[in-house]
């Protein structure tokens, strides 16, 4: 799973399997990784699991500060099972209440690679 957020000056991908961790600062940007233990993959898939995939690309985003440089444009794909789903753009800092936590969980993993 990946999350992305992008504005004129910010940019951040963080890439989540049950292998690695990966963060990209800057576009173009090598990638920092560390290693994904099994429990913080369990944590994840928790969270993944609790969500309905089919409708990722449905939920609102809460605010669209991102349309007018308010804020990072951000989004969460998810791939499982062989298909990919996106959920539609959201603010950085603000993402809908439905994948919240996982967007949390995510952005925490990404803080904690030196």
């Amino acid at each position: 799973m990946a999350y992305t957020a992008s504005s004129r000056g910010f940019f951040k991908e963080v890439i989540v399997d049950e292998n690695q961790i990966a963060t990209v600062q800057k576009r173009g940007g090598t990638a920092i990784k560390k290693a994904c233990d099994k429990a913080t993959w369990q944590q994840v898939e928790t969270l993944l699991n609790q969500l309905q995939l089919n409708e990722l690309s449905e939920i609102n985003a809460p605010s669209k500060k991102y349309a007018f440089d308010g804020a990072a444009l951000a989004q969460l794909t998810i791939t499982k099972n062989g298909k990919t789903y996106e959920s539609s753009a959201f603010d950085h800092g603000n993402p809908p209440k439905e994948i919240a936590n996982l967007v949390k969980e995510i952005l925490s993993l990404s803080e904690n690679i030196e």
